[in-house]
C-alpha cells in the first residue's frame, strides 16, 4: 500500500473535506468531530506520538482519561466515534496501516426515556395555538403551523427552520424535509395540519409566497430562516400561556409524535421511517415511553388470583 505523509493539521483538513464532500454529514457533526479529533491529536503531541505510532492501548488510555475527567458516557462515546472514523479515513488514504480504534469499545450508557406530552396536553397546546392564530393573524398562524409540523410530522427543529415553501405538496398532503446527512424524506400530513400550513402560506406577503427555491417557509425579518432559538422561545411562551408546566422544547413535540403513534398501534419500522432514524435501535427507545398503563392491564387481564 502506498504510504502518505500528512502533518496532523493536514490530516484534519483532509478529514473535514471527507466528512463534508463524501459523507455529507451535518455542519454540527463536522464541527464536533473536528473538535474531538483535534483534542486527541493534542493528546498525542503531548506524548510525542506520530499518527502512525498510535496503537489500541493509546486509544484505550485516552478513553480512560476522558472518563476520569468527568465526561458523560455519551460524550466519551462521541469522541471515540470521531477518532474511529478519523483513523478509518487515514487507513483508507494510506497514512496509517490500520485503525487502532476499531476494537476500542465505547462506554455503556443509560438510555434516557424521551420526555413526551400526553395526548391531553398536546390537545391543550394545539387548542391554545389555534385560538391565538385567530387573534394574532399571521404570527399566530405561523406559530400554529410550526406546532402542527413539529408534532404532526415529527420534524427536528433544524428540519423545520430549513423548510421551503416548495417543500409543501398540498395535492399529495406531503412535506419534504432534509434530515441528518442531507437525507430527504417525505412525510404525510393529516388534512387538518395541511390546511393549517396552506392557510399560513396564503397569509404570507406576496413577495414571500412564491414557490421559488430560495423562499423559506419560516423567514425571519432579515430574510434568513428563523432561528432554532426563536422557535424554542415561541414554544416556551405558548406552553406557559396554555397552562403546561412541564419543561417543553421543540424536540419534546417530536418525542410526542413518535410516542403517540406507537401508543396508537403504529409499527416500529414505520415510525423509524417517519422520524428519519438510520438505526431502529434509536426508535426503540420510544417503546419505553408508553409503558405507564402496563401494570393496570396486567392487573385487569392476568388470570392470577
Amino acid at each position: 500500500m502506498r504510504r502518505v505523509s500528512w502533518t496532523p493539521l493536514e490530516a484534519v483538513d483532509h478529514f473535514v473535506d471527507y466528512l463534508v464532500v463524501e459523507r455529507g454529514v451535518s455542519e454540527h457533526t463536522v464541527a464536533a468531530y473536528e473538535r474531538d479529533v483535534s483534542r486527541f491529536l493534542s493528546h498525542l503531541e503531548d506524548r510525542g506520538l506520530a499518527l502512525r505510532d498510535v496503537k489500541a492501548q493509546c486509544v484505550e488510555e485516552y478513553r480512560a482519561a476522558l472518563s476520569g475527567a468527568g465526561l458523560a458516557a455519551s460524550s466519551v462515546g462521541r469522541n471515540l466515534s470521531a477518532i474511529r472514523t478519523f483513523f478509518r479515513f487515514l487507513s483508507r488514504e494510506g497514512v496509517v496501516l490500520e485503525n487502532p480504534a476499531s476494537d476500542v469499545e465505547s462506554p455503556r450508557r443509560w438510555h434516557r426515556v424521551p420526555h413526551a406530552l400526553s395526548v391531553e396536553e398536546m390537545k391543550a397546546l394545539l387548542w391554545h395555538a389555534l385560538r391565538e392564530a385567530r387573534d394574532k393573524k399571521q404570527k399566530g398562524l405561523r406559530n400554529l403551523c410550526m406546532i402542527e409540523l413539529l408534532y404532526g410530522a415529527g420534524l427536528r427543529v433544524s428540519e423545520l427552520v430549513h423548510l421551503r415553501i416548495s417543500d409543501v405538496d398540498e395535492a399529495l398532503n406531503l412535506v419534504r424535509c432534509r434530515g441528518k446527512g442531507r437525507k430527504v424524506r417525505l412525510i404525510p400530513l393529516a388534512q387538518a395540519s395541511m390546511d393549517c400550513v396552506v392557510a399560513y402560506i396564503a397569509a404570507l406577503p406576496v413577495s414571500k409566497r412564491k414557490t421559488a427555491s430560495d423562499n423559506w417557509l419560516f423567514p425571519s425579518q432579515n430574510g434568513n430562516p428563523i432561528t432554532r432559538v426563536a422557535v424554542w422561545k415561541m414554544l416556551k411562551g405558548l406552553c406557559q400561556r396554555a397552562g403546561i408546566s412541564k419543561k417543553v422544547s421543540p424536540h419534546t413535540l417530536r418525542h410526542s409524535f413518535a410516542s403517540h403513534l406507537l401508543d396508537g398501534g403504529a409499527d416500529l419500522r414505520s415510525v423509524q421511517e417517519l422520524l428519519g432514524h438510520a438505526d431502529i435501535s434509536t426508535t426503540q427507545i420510544y417503546t419505553h415511553v408508553g409503558q405507564d398503563g402496563l401494570e393496570e392491564v396486567h392487573k385487569e387481564f392476568h388470570p392470577s388470583p
